[in-house]
């Protein structure tokens, strides 16, 4: 069934000068980047008739080099010279592709409308079904599984438009899969592979047998709008198979990454990312005993944490576990090594006022060292707003410009450092 929404067109106009004897300048709009099955309003108008008081129109749409369509010729014989006008609704129905519009002109200045040669211009036009939205990642866990799959929306080809018209869909599911449209109501017919339907959600199960845990593209859902040609307007959706995959990648603060284990004092901030893994829903932490996770969740929607170490020493290891509907895998550890003094000889003795308003003071270290110390301050998303290397043991960073909320600050001295948490209040 096919379906007509409300369009909004994109006005391009041309203009062409006529070589007839009644040469007239002649303008065209409408729109000529298109949808099938919906109705388009074009328009002509010609000025400067020199000497001309009577004005005809034909329209052909071609496609192929064939007239699918036609109006003509339309008289509008003006009681006086000077301009005359068109306009035309036409639906393109099922054509699909790169077409064509002719929009002649024939004036005379004989009251008895004996028109000279017309004057035509040609009009390069795109009919076009619209790509199917993309389709999220998948998760399957074992054979003889469904899933319901739809997409989320039809995405229009330029942002002046919003059609939504569109041929049957073509649904591709892996060998030895089968779909069917979810609403049981919804026609289809089996093709190579999958079936075509017009339905824009379909439930897949996977293979009767064993399958075995992988991502590398050998299975995948793919959804294209039917013909396929001459754009091959699909999306293709990724399947996973058991549980998420294994990444050791880890981010503390960004200034010491790759680091492990980090260095640290009792009773510092640290905080530990791991990179965004596929087709995972959650992330569960394990702290060792003592430590306190900000905020009190250990499960989170977000791949990073950040706790407390408490007052205890020695040799710790914060555990973080990629979930999905398959199951976890604790395949990301950070090893935290908390010593009595920060080491070094960087022992952050203060950081003032806190909360702070306008400005902090911080002072870096007890000695004076020459050794470079490297200052970080970041908000709670773990973004740096600040940093700097410097051999002073005390520095001022203004704080006017950042909103209230609750910082970390990070003083380190090569693999050592020392955290506190600060609060902005304006």
């Amino acid at each position: 069934m096919l379906q007509k929404f409300p369009t909004s067109l994109k006005v391009i106009i041309f203009s062409l000068y006529a070589t007839s004897s009644f040469a007239a300048d002649i303008s065209f709009s409408g729109q000529t980047e298109v949808c099938p099955g919906q109705d388009y309003t074009y328009s002509a108008s010609a000025s400067n008739i020199f000497g001309s008081r009577a004005g005809e129109w034909e329209w052909t749409f071609w496609r192929n080099n064939q007239i699918i369509g036609s109006f003509g010729y339309v008289s509008d014989c003006p009681p006086s010279p000077g301009s005359s006008s068109s306009s035309v609704i036409f639906n393109w129905g099922n054509t699909l592709g790169l077409v064509k519009i002719r929009v002649r002109f024939k004036g005379s200045n004989d009251p008895l409308c004996q028109f000279t040669s017309a004057d035509e211009k040609w009009i390069d036009a795109n009919v076009r079904v619209l790509s199917p939205g993309p389709i999220s990642g998948l998760v399957f866990c074992g054979p003889n599984e469904t899933r319901t799959v739809s997409i989320p929306g039809i995405l229009p080809f330029n942002s002046a438009q919003s059609c939504y018209y569109h041929y049957a869909y073509d649904w591709i599911v892996p060998s030895g899969w089968s779909v069917v449209p979810a609403n049981n109501n919804v026609t289809y017919i089996n093709i190579q592979g999958g079936i075509r339907t017009f339905a824009t959600s379909v439930r897949v199960t996977s293979q009767s047998t064993q399958l075995a845990p992988r991502n590398d593209g050998n299975y995948n859902i793919i959804v294209r709008t039917e013909p396929v040609w001459p754009w091959p307007m699909e999306s293709t959706a990724k399947i996973w198979v058991g549980n998420p995959p294994a990444d050791n990648s880890t981010l503390i603060w960004s200034t010491i990454r790759g680091e492990n284990p980090i260095t640290i004092g009792p009773g510092s901030f640290v905080s530990y990312q791991v990179d965004n893994v596929s087709y995972t829903d959650s992330y569960t932490w394990t702290l060792p005993r003592g430590f306190v996770p900000y905020g009190g969740s250990l499960t989170t929607l977000s791949p990073y944490l950040s706790a407390t170490t408490g007052s205890q020493t020695g040799l710790f290891t914060m555990l973080c576990s990629s979930n999905n509907m398959c199951g976890s895998s604790y395949t990301h550890s950070l090893k935290i090594n908390v010593t009595g003094g920060g080491g070094g000889g960087i022992q952050m003795r203060a950081a003032f006022p806190n909360p702070a308003n306008e400005t902090i003071t911080i002072k870096t270290k007890e000695e004076d060292s020459k050794e470079e110390v490297q200052v970080s301050l970041f908000n709670k998303s773990l973004e740096k707003v600040f940093f700097i290397r410097t051999e002073e043991k005390e520095i001022t960073i203004s704080t006017a410009n950042l909103p209230s909320g609750i910082y970390y600050l990070n003083v380190q001295l090569g693999k050592e450092i020392t955290q506190k948490q600060v609060i902005i209040s304006h």
